[in-house]
C-alpha cells in the first residue's frame, strides 16, 4: 500500500485538500479563503492502461465588503443648493415674522 501511495499512476482514488488564505484583499483589506479539492481517480481500460480523471474544485470563502462607516454627527458631507424661485405667501410671511418676534422675546 505504501508503494501504491507514492506511485502516481497507481490503482488508488485520493483526494488531496489544499487550502489558500490570501490576506489584504479589497476592499476593506479583508482575508479570502480557498480551499481546493482535487480529487484523482485512475480507471482501468486495459490490463497495462489506466486512465487518471483529475479536475480541481475551489470553494471560496470571501466575505461581503464591509459597510461604509456611520458618518459623524455634526460632520458636512454634501452641501445641497437649490436654485429656483422661492417666496412666503402673506399669511406664512406674517406668521414667520410673529415666530421670530416670540423666539427674541
Amino acid at each position: 500500500m505504501r508503494k501504491e501511495a507514492q506511485n502516481p499512476i497507481a490503482s488508488l482514488i485520493s483526494v488531496p485538500l489544499q487550502n489558500n488564505t490570501n490576506f489584504g484583499i479589497q476592499p476593506s483589506e479583508r482575508t479570502q479563503d480557498v480551499l481546493n479539492i482535487q480529487p484523482v481517480i485512475p480507471i482501468g481500460v486495459g490490463e497495462n492502461w489506466n486512465v487518471i480523471i483529475r479536475w480541481i474544485t475551489p470553494i471560496i470563502w470571501q466575505p461581503l465588503p464591509a459597510s461604509p462607516p456611520a458618518p459623524e454627527v455634526g460632520k458636512l458631507d454634501k452641501l445641497i443648493v437649490k436654485l429656483g424661485p422661492s417666496g412666503l405667501s402673506p399669511a406664512d410671511q406674517q406668521a414667520a415674522q410673529e415666530k421670530a418676534i416670540q423666539q427674541r422675546d
